[in-house]
């Protein structure tokens, strides 16, 4: 399996953006829309069952219009 590029913290961070986005667009669905991975796979790594690739990282970083640092 490989590692992820982030920090466990890092990953923590953007699950909770995960699960904001989640709330704000209503559903998994449109997330998925928004950001490219499956729904499956998001929920996957919202969850915690798997890393937070730093690709995720960078999409929700691009769709919240925020930097990476």
């Amino acid at each position: 399996m490989p590692r992820s590029d982030l920090n466990p913290t890092e990953q923590e961070h953007v699950r909770a953006l995960l699960r904001m986005l989640r709330v704000k667009l209503g559903t998994w669905r449109s997330v998925q829309h928004a950001l490219p991975p499956s729904c499956n796979s998001l929920w996957e790594v919202t969850s915690g069952r798997v890393e937070v690739s730093a690709t995720i990282a960078f999409r929700v970083a691009r769709l919240l219009d925020a930097s990476i640092s």
